[in-house]
């Protein structure tokens, strides 16, 4: 783990079990595909469908994030 890694994870380390319920939802959206998909995709499908007349620049961008991903 390199420096950088070290500080982001300990400085959200201190945060666990200061609630119960922000650790519950957090538990939830974590262990559940959907509400970890949903927003993803809701943005590409966004990026695509823009009306703003560059949609050829948006749709090569959304499938170079989909060819990046994978």
């Amino acid at each position: 783990m390199n420096s950088f890694d070290f500080h982001t994870v300990s400085f959200l380390n201190q945060f666990a079990h200061l609630s119960g319920v922000l650790n519950n939802c957090l538990f939830l959206v974590e262990q559940s595909n959907l509400l970890t998909w949903v927003p993803i995709t809701a943005l590409l499908w966004w990026a695509w469908f823009k009306g703003d007349g560059q949609e050829d620049s948006n749709r090569k961008f959304v499938v170079t994030t989909i060819v990046a991903v994978a």
